[in-house]
């Protein structure tokens, strides 16, 4: 979107990239799925160890050894343990599983991604969108003066006797038909500048979107190309699609 080089477009999609809930959701998906893959991985490759202590004191008397006589004697006990265990991965088993969770952290990753490119590509259309339909308002205002100050004449020849009552009903007729266009623009218009608050993380109409115009976006010079090939590797939703054939190819191994 850089190569429009719009000040306000690129301000606009960095707030919606830091304000968007949608990518907020995804990347605590992404962290949900690396933590759990940091946990089983912690006990599969490394043992595990348990160490405990404990102090009893005690008190026996010369009775518990069928002396009576004898005095009591009075002492503490100690116990201290360690317990080290470490599982055997002979058959791979949880190696495989290990494989199946980094498999779901990286379907994760490109989902974020996904989610991304989507976010950003969907405000660029939007914005060029209602640029558009600024300007269709505009030139459709236009055009209904225009036909507003022909009318006048037209009106104005058909009093003088210049011109017929039919000429002044085809006028009026061509200026109503003009001017009833407007709402369906004015309503796009609206729409679109709904869709642009909700991918900047903001309620419908609540504001704070800069206004688009056609003349405020320069067309880029040099349009990036690439071959179809190098296309499908860089699009996150078919790698993403490899991740989950990856992730249930480990689980059944």
């Amino acid at each position: 979107w850089t190569l429009f080089r719009s000040e306000a477009l690129d301000t606009l999609i960095r707030k919606a990239l830091a304000d968007s809930p949608t990518l907020a959701a995804a990347e605590a998906r992404l962290r949900e799925a690396e933590e759990n893959l940091r946990a089983r991985g912690g006990t599969v490759f490394f043992p595990s160890a348990d160490a405990g202590f404990s102090a009893n004191r005690q008190r026996t008397t010369g009775a518990s050894y069928g002396q009576p006589a004898a005095g009591a004697n009075t002492f503490t006990l100690h116990n201290a343990s360690v317990s080290v265990s470490y599982t055997l991965d002979i058959f791979g088993g949880n190696r495989r599983e290990l494989e199946a969770l980094r498999a779901e952290a990286e379907y994760q990753r490109f989902q974020l991604e996904a989610a991304h490119l989507a976010l950003t590509s969907n405000i660029v259309t939007s914005a060029v969108m209602e640029a558009s339909l600024r300007a269709q308002v505009q030139a459709t205002r236009d055009i209904a003066e225009m036909l507003r100050k022909q009318l006048d004449l037209v009106e104005i020849k058909f009093r003088l006797g210049g011109a017929s009552l039919p000429d002044v009903l085809a006028q009026r007729s061509l200026l109503a038909e003009t001017l009833a266009t407007l709402p369906s623009l004015e309503k796009d218009l609206a729409k679109i500048r709904h869709q642009l608050s909700v991918y900047a993380g903001r309620f419908p109409g609540e504001g704070g979107v800069p206004e688009f115009r056609l003349e405020s976006l320069d067309l880029p010079v040099d349009v990036p190309v690439s071959v179809p090939s190098a296309l499908v590797r860089q699009r996150p939703d078919i790698r993403a699609a490899e991740e989950l054939v990856h992730a249930a190819c480990a689980q059944i191994g």
